[in-house]
């Protein structure tokens, strides 16, 4: 550590454990105002997507990272798996699923309406929850290593300690169901994607249009998709993501 003088690491680590309470609120907050929202939104699916965001970040970046925050805990684990867990886990609920949040509230509107049909959410969901248990086998087969890794390689005392790579060959196994884990979790996030449309086309795709009067005609869509639902999205609409006025 080069944290000098040796008292910097315990404010950071005062500071540093503070995380996971504002992640916490945000949590709070976030089923709040799902509960008391006034009308049922229509797209079920992006609500899921938003929760999941609070819901894993706050496990990820507050509770993982709480983990090995304190300067005498990660004395041991710093770049360990461990580490590696809590990346994982924070990076997937604080930006991936804000992602596929934002993308599965937009693309409806970027396509003329509120939502996606009920068979189009409905994959949605099972892919959130699918990619989401994924991510949990990955976090916590890398934990168990992670763990595993510290005790063998830097608790011990010298002489019985563990070099590096014969520590990675007694977690093996744990590599391989974070395989696993991160198989599952691939596979779906490419089925979320084409349930959402964008495997096979953007909102700037060539398109035919109907409304031509050449059959043959095509176009590219830049008007409807970015000039008219996008700003209709973001400003003349008035429509915000737990607060659209429709009655479901």
């Amino acid at each position: 550590f080069i944290g000098m003088p040796g008292y910097w690491l315990w404010i950071g680590s005062v500071f540093s454990a503070l995380e996971p309470i504002p992640f916490f609120l945000l949590v709070l907050f976030a089923y709040n105002m799902v509960a008391q929202r006034r009308r049922n939104h229509p797209n079920q699916a992006a609500i899921l997507w938003a929760k999941g965001t609070a819901v894993v970040g706050f496990l990820g970046a507050g509770v993982w990272g709480f983990m090995h925050t304190l300067a005498p805990v990660n004395y041991y684990t710093h770049a360990t798996q461990l580490t590696a867990a809590h990346g994982h886990l924070a990076f997937y609920g604080a930006y991936v699923l804000v992602v596929i949040t934002i993308i599965s509230y937009a693309m409806p509107h970027l396509r003329g309406r509120l939502a996606n049909s009920p068979e189009a959410q409905s994959m949605e969901k099972k892919s959130f929850w699918v990619m989401t248990i994924g991510m949990c086998v990955m976090v916590l087969a890398l934990t168990i290593a992670g763990v595993m890794q510290s005790y063998l390689q830097r608790w011990l005392p010298e002489g019985q300690a563990l070099s590096y790579m014969a520590t990675q060959d007694e977690l093996r196994g744990y590599y391989w169901l974070r395989v696993v884990g991160g198989a599952v979790h691939g596979d779906l996030a490419h089925q979320a994607l084409e349930g959402l449309g964008l495997g096979h086309e953007v909102g700037l795709a060539v398109q035919r249009d109907q409304h031509a009067h050449a059959a043959a005609g095509v176009d590219v869509g830049f008007h409807d998709a970015l000039g008219g639902d996008a700003v209709g999205l973001l400003g003349a609409r008035g429509q915000a993501l737990l607060a659209q006025p429709f009655d479901g």
